[in-house]
């Protein structure tokens, strides 16, 4: 089976490639496809129950902390 991600965040892509090769899968794009587009062969099995609640919890937590990074760097006016 086949998976996409499309994502123009930059971390997001580059999380989604570690994850990939982590697990020895190689991730594609083709022809024609926007450079977000990353595809990936896997059985639907693995990319349910490992790859992709890795990459929300993994995305949930580099959000946060570029988030409190944010704010840390350009903190809001009061």
């Amino acid at each position: 089976m086949r998976s996409c991600l499309l994502d123009a965040r930059p971390w997001k892509r580059k999380l989604f490639l570690a994850l990939c090769r982590r697990y020895g899968l190689k991730p594609f794009r083709e022809a024609g496809r926007r450079y977000s587009t990353i595809q990936v062969r896997a059985p639907k099995t693995f990319q349910e129950r490992t790859l992709w609640p890795e990459f929300l919890a993994l995305s949930k937590e580099l959000h946060a902390h570029l988030e409190e990074l944010t704010e840390r760097v350009i903190p809001r006016g009061e």
